[in-house]
């Protein structure tokens, strides 16, 4: 459930996003009761806790939330998501791959997991290279349908989708640029 929630937030939000996300979970967790001790794994562990399975364990995985100022937690989510997106990416990625490439899932269920959608021609864009808070954006503001893709997966846009390439900030113009 948690890398499904991972996985779908990834997609659908942008980065900013996604740290606001970890950030306000991680404030939650600080000012509860009994769950400001965080897994964070070895890397950046600072304490040691003994839990169910680990009764006796001496490995310092976690951290206390609440010993953590504002920035120390943003930091914080930035290091998650990305220690996150890489278990993703090497790890649970080739499963998927493997179980599509073994028929054990069906391609629609493939795509959502490593597209973040089942629409095609959003994972065809997704394929090509763009990111999938750019792909929300276009899709926000209407202009999937101007950006065309034929059977050889060759990319042309519409009039109106060069209008609005030269309409949006130089942080979006970049990517748009590099891909179409």
């Amino acid at each position: 459930n948690y890398y499904e929630m991972h996985i779908k937030n990834s997609h659908q939000y942008t980065l900013k996003e996604n740290i606001n996300i970890m950030y306000k979970y991680f404030l939650q967790r600080k000012n509860s009761d009994n769950g400001y001790e965080f897994y964070i794994g070895k890397t950046y562990g600072e304490i040691s806790k003994s839990t169910e399975p680990y009764p006796n364990s001496s490995n310092k995985v976690y951290i206390n939330l609440k010993l953590k100022n504002k920035k120390e937690l943003i930091n914080l989510a930035i290091v998650k998501l990305k220690i996150e997106d890489d278990f993703i990416s090497f790890k649970l990625n080739k499963f998927i791959t493997m179980l599509y490439d073994f028929e054990l899932i069906t391609e629609d269920e493939y795509n959502k997991y490593i597209y973040g959608t089942t629409n095609v021609k959003k994972s065809k864009l997704s394929k090509i290279g763009l990111s999938s808070s750019l792909i929300s954006k276009l899709e926000a503001d209407n202009q999937i349908d101007n950006i065309l893709i034929d059977e050889n997966n060759i990319v042309t846009t519409t009039q109106k989708f060069e209008n609005y390439r030269n309409s949006v900030n130089d942080f979006y113009r970049f990517e748009i640029d590099k891909f179409l």
